[in-house]
């Protein structure tokens, strides 16, 4: 057996087109898919708990489940590569799919083997760069949790991305609440001395600081202002495509 074959897991309750979408994938392909079948939902998550393939092609209508009701469950599971097969008259409902899930789908009316083999293909290297950049993002986390002072990554938006304990600490909140906020929201003076360096750094990828930045500790009403010390890094992650990210020092 090829080790470098896609494990397909075809879930659908039509044995016929269970069929055509079989031989679509071994005949264009020889060697190139391991393929697996069921007929119900149930039997579906239960699949991808023992064999974990690598992408499955998930039958809109079954008898015991809706097909995106099946894609909820198994989103509680699992991250594995989903692609909806839809039929005549039947629509992908992809505004009810689970948020931010990258949903491909299908009409098996025009179904075309260069079509099935393409989509598949697509679907299994959009989860594996989602793979990729969690895995980085933890490291990340690993790495700048320990540095005892203030260390954030931003995005384009000045929106936190990551941020160590040092960093949760300065602005009042734990870390896990911070993610996605705007750092104007929470520390608007530093926000607002920080935001044309953050141009720079974004424009020309050169680091900028340290320098001296007053602006009052976050979260202590009518404290006295302070003077940090402040820098901005470009930062690039491995398969992060085009995205531009920033790493924020403050102590």
């Amino acid at each position: 057996m090829d080790s470098s074959a896609l494990h397909v897991l075809i879930v659908d309750d039509s044995p016929e087109d269970r069929l055509i979408v079989r031989r679509l994938l071994t005949r264009s392909s020889p060697g190139a898919y391991i393929v697996t079948e069921v007929d119900r939902g149930g039997f579906a998550l239960a699949a991808c708990q023992s064999i974990r393939p690598d992408c499955v092609l998930l039958d809109h209508s079954l008898p015991d489940m809706d097909g995106l009701e099946v894609l909820v469950a198994l989103r509680a599971e699992s991250d594995v590569p989903v692609v909806v097969l839809t039929g005549a008259g039947n629509v992908a409902r992809t505004s009810d799919r689970p948020p931010r899930d990258r949903l491909a789908s299908l009409d098996k009316g025009t179904l075309t083997a260069e079509r099935l083999s393409l989509t598949i293909q697509r679907a299994v290297a959009d989860v594996q760069v989602s793979r990729t950049q969690a895995h980085d993002l933890a490291l990340l986390t690993t790495m700048i949790d320990v540095i005892p002072v203030g260390v954030s990554v931003l995005d384009q938006e000045l929106r936190f991305l990551q941020m160590n304990a040092a960093m949760a600490t300065l602005l009042g909140y734990p870390a896990v609440t911070l993610r996605g906020q705007r750092f104007a929201d929470l520390w608007p003076d530093m926000a607002r001395a920080l935001a044309p360096h953050c141009a720079q750094v974004l424009a020309t990828s050169t680091p900028a600081g340290p320098y001296a930045v007053l602006a009052p500790r976050p979260n202590t009403g009518i404290s006295p202002h302070n003077i940090w010390q402040a820098s901005v890094q470009p930062l690039a992650l491995p398969d992060m495509g085009t995205t531009h990210w920033l790493c924020v020092v403050i102590h």
